[in-house]
């Protein structure tokens, strides 16, 4: 183990330096990348706003004022609900997108009717953590197509005119057999049965947060090893080398150098120490002369 004060002194500046350098990187990368998540979360909001707004249109206006209008006509092949649902889904996200070009929306479910609405594996997982937890939203950072999204999901639960068509092949509607021929489409009422997925792209900010950790960590860095330095210096004038004098000139007192009185410093700790040397060379000067 190494004995030296000095390079005991000079190896906590340098592990402090570093450790103060990665820390301050590391809040540097969690506050932008906390800005990209707030950023995504309040286009997110918005993006479920519109489609919130706009489903209960549909719910509430459209959907009574077509079935009055079939109702009247005696229109029984088409299933509204059904086709209702695709073109109010397509119409919120294709709204969406434009105002968000970077926008991801998924809206998938087990067991769909239609093949593009099967979840990927990531997709499935997230089904599963809203089905298994029972929370109606949860939000992180998942791959999607290849790139990092920071992603909010909302549960899709089965209401009671879901399962008209979500029955068995040979009990749903015919017309939406013919059009999808679906293989399992089965889902029971209350359950959650799917997730829509909306997510923003975070690869630019993952990167733009290690740009400015590694900026940050080395501006600190530096800043700390250049206080480090002044430290070491002034150790070095007010310390080390006063010792190092008095060393020497204990050393040459221990062989009978008498003459040389002990050097001075203008340093208060370190002169007490010089003054005491000093009175052990003169009392040790008498005694040689006595002596002689």
């Amino acid at each position: 183990m190494v004995k030296s004060i000095r390079f005991r002194i000079i190896l906590i500046i340098l592990v402090s330096v570093t450790a103060v350098g990665i820390f301050s990187g590391y809040l540097e990368y969690r506050t932008v990348i906390e800005g990209a998540k707030q950023k995504a979360l309040a286009q997110i909001d918005v993006a479920n706003a519109l489609s919130r707004s706009i489903l209960e249109y549909f719910d509430t206006v459209l959907i009574p004022n077509l079935e009055e209008t079939f109702k009247k006509y005696n229109i029984n092949e088409f299933i509204l609900q059904a086709h209702s649902s695709n073109f109010a889904d397509a119409f919120i996200f294709n709204l969406a997108r434009d105002k968000y070009p970077d926008l991801l929306v998924r809206q998938v479910a087990l067991n769909p009717i239609n093949r593009r609405d099967i979840p990927r594996e990531t997709e499935r997982r997230i089904i599963e953590i809203l089905r298994n937890t029972g929370v109606r939203e949860i939000e992180g950072v998942e791959e999607f197509f290849g790139k990092k999204y920071f992603y909010k999901a909302f549960s899709v639960v089965a209401k009671k005119e879901c399962i008209r068509c979500h029955t068995s092949p040979e009990s749903m509607p015919r017309p939406i057999y013919r059009i999808y021929r679906p293989v399992n489409t089965q889902w029971k009422e209350g359950e959650v049965v799917g997730a829509v997925i909306i997510g923003f792209p975070i690869d630019v900010a993952l990167q733009e947060a290690k740009v400015k950790a590694i900026q940050r960590g080395l501006m600190v860095g530096f800043a700390s090893l250049l206080l480090g330095i002044i430290v070491v210096l002034v150790l070095q004038t007010g310390v080390f080398s006063p010792l190092e004098k008095l060393t020497d000139f204990a050393d040459r007192l221990s062989k009978g150098e008498t003459e040389e009185p002990a050097p001075k410093f203008g340093n208060l700790e370190m002169d007490k120490l010089s003054e005491a040397l000093e009175r052990l060379r003169v009392s040790l000067k008498k005694v040689i002369d006595l002596l002689k």
